[in-house]
């Protein structure tokens, strides 16, 4: 393992051990959200790309495809990481917006959710008409 992604699991462990107290978020708005993801991914790309590749599949930052740096931590901490930064591994903090952030996370979570959890782009409607019709 590289230093930087031991410094990256280190610092969402540090994160996932405050105890402060829940809040409601509106996570649940952006967590699967077409619309929120292609927002995510755009703010990805103009930002995070730069250290975490443009598909989140590393480089100077951690692959963030693979589960093992980040699988145990959920969307409240992954959100922190983002706004907070994490100093001592070279990840400055992000100077983006409450719905900006849960976007990106919604972004990165997308990049490892099961295919079933997906929402395909699309018009079904439109994609039943081709499939019955005379295509």
């Amino acid at each position: 393992m590289n230093r930087v992604a031991i410094l990256f699991f280190a610092g969402l462990l540090l994160l996932s051990a405050q105890h402060e107290p829940k809040e409601d978020k509106p996570k649940d708005r952006f967590i699967g959200d077409p619309k929120a993801i292609e927002a995510g991914r755009h703010l990805f790309a103009s930002g995070c790309a730069a250290c975490h590749g443009n598909e989140g599949q590393g480089g100077r930052g951690p692959n963030l495809r693979e589960r093992i740096y980040w699988h145990p931590v959920d969307e409240d901490v992954l959100y922190k990481v983002i706004l907070k930064g994490i100093p001592a591994g070279g990840m400055p903090a992000a100077a983006l917006s409450e719905d900006q952030l849960w976007q990106v996370v919604a972004y990165v979570r997308s990049l490892t959710a099961p295919a079933i959890e997906t929402v395909a782009p699309g018009d079904p409607a439109a994609g039943e008409t081709v499939f019955w019709g005379k295509a």
